[in-house]
């Protein structure tokens, strides 16, 4: 795990961090971004009403 001491990091942002994205393989994240930036980008252009 990171060392927070060393990076000025937080103890709870690791923590957090970690519990959440922990088990994720770097694959699997590029491709929950990915996701995540195509839906904002469609949320963003659907029409309000």
């Amino acid at each position: 795990m990171i060392c927070a001491a060393r990076t000025g990091i937080h103890k709870a942002a690791v923590y957090n961090w970690h519990r959440k994205e922990g088990g994720v393989e770097v694959a699997d994240a590029k491709r929950l971004k990915a996701l995540e930036t195509k839906t904002a980008r469609l949320e963003r252009g659907w029409p309000s009403g």
